[in-house]
């Protein structure tokens, strides 16, 4: 067996298996198993007579798995993965039965990732951002007079310094 299939954690893997095919490839069929410890091995993908027969594949991989039968011709029956999670760690066996023969592959596939149970900040954001704005609303609405009071003082004062010469300080103005 060959060294360990190393898959990043949320990642798509392609695990590969080469078969000699003969001049027909139509009565293909190709099953994708992990294996268990205990009890029966995990149906992971299985492909007969030109479809893939998904019926009865394992909840843990489903909409998660793609074989490419472009490839077939090449003697290529790899299987992609996607989104890797740390239960798929572990053995993984193709068998491939073209109208000639049968062929086996396993490999062991490892996963690497840092692991953790806190959502992402986008959860956070999506939870947070609308009550801050909706709390921001009603503030600036409950207080609009005296922002806009506040408003055109400081308008005021910012232009009557940009009239009298920019950074010098502003001299009282007293009315007569």
């Amino acid at each position: 067996m060959e060294s360990p299939i190393v898959a990043q954690l949320g990642q798509d893997v392609t695990l590969s298996c080469p078969f000699e095919f003969g001049l027909n490839v139509q009565p293909l069929n190709i099953t994708w198993k992990k294996e268990e410890a205990e009890g029966p091995d995990l149906l992971v993908h299985s492909y007969y007579n030109g479809m893939d027969k998904l019926q009865r594949q394992d909840v843990a991989y489903k909409g998660r798995t793609q074989l490419h039968p472009e490839r077939f011709p090449q003697g290529n029956a790899s299987l992609t993965l996607r989104r890797v999670r740390s239960q798929d760690e572990g053995f993984y066996i193709c068998h491939v039965k073209p109208e000639l023969g049968r062929f086996s592959a396993q490999m062991q596939v490892t996963v690497e990732g840092f692991v953790s149970n806190r959502p992402s900040l986008d959860v956070y954001y999506a939870v947070f951002s609308v009550p801050l704005l909706i709390i921001a609303f009603i503030i600036i609405n409950k207080h609009r007079r005296f922002l806009l009071r506040k408003l055109k003082s400081f308008q005021f004062w910012s232009q009557r310094k940009q009239q009298e010469g920019g950074d010098q300080p502003l001299k009282p103005v007293y009315s007569q």
